[in-house]
């Protein structure tokens, strides 16, 4: 039974091809012990099937453990997308993006694929991150200001060497979602310590990953 609906699946497909090159994308999954890995590699043979360009590399998070240690994947099931300028693993995605997520995670596969980012950014300003960090974005599918936040965090690290964009589906990594005491989301984790919650404007969130 196909996870995209066919009007779904038509509106993606149209979405897609706003593309102008391929995205390579990894996906860390594994056959026993890991129940939402089979939905999640269903979604992406349907994602793949409707553009051409979209180029997935599926690996076993047991047999290339080490690859996945070495790429900084500690949890299943993974999607990483990849800049094309450096190859890095800028965005990761753990847990499947559906609901509201789903046209977020659409126009984050369009930006890798053009470049181009809507939202009101100044680039410069990202030039005055001088620290790698990492962005933990939790969200749930039927979040609507979830996307929201989602998409800016993508967006960021694309655009920014030094930034690193998890988003996480909450419900699907209650571990984490507990580590990390999360009672709302969209709820953002930077660097493992700095709390953000809420929707923010783009501005003010590159402002606090300027601040020290």
């Amino acid at each position: 039974m196909a996870l995209l609906k066919e009007k779904v699946a038509g509106e993606a497909k149209k979405v897609l091809q706003e593309m102008s090159g391929p995205v390579s994308l990894t996906y860390y999954t594994q056959e026993m012990e890991c129940e939402p890995c089979a939905s999640m590699s269903l979604f992406i043979d349907e994602l793949t099937a409707l553009e051409g360009q979209l180029k997935v590399k599926k690996k076993d998070f047991l047999a290339d453990g080490e690859e996945a240690r070495r790429t900084g994947v500690h949890h299943i099931p993974a999607l990483l997308l990849h800049r094309p300028e450096d190859n890095r693993a800028a965005v990761r995605y753990y847990g499947m993006p559906g609901g509201y997520e789903f046209g977020a995670f659409l126009r984050t596969i369009v930006l890798f694929s053009t470049g181009r980012f809507d939202q009101p950014i100044d680039r410069e300003s990202l030039d005055l991150i001088e620290k790698d960090i990492n962005l933990k974005i939790f969200v749930l599918a039927g979040c609507p200001s979830c996307p929201v936040m989602a998409y800016l965090g993508t967006g960021l690290a694309f655009l920014c060497p030094r930034v690193t964009t998890e988003i996480i589906e909450a419900n699907t990594f209650i571990d984490l979602s507990t580590r990390f005491t999360v009672g709302a989301v969209p709820k953002i984790i930077v660097n493992d310590s700095t709390e953000i919650v809420g929707v923010l404007p783009p501005g003010e969130l590159v402002k606090r990953l300027i601040a020290p």
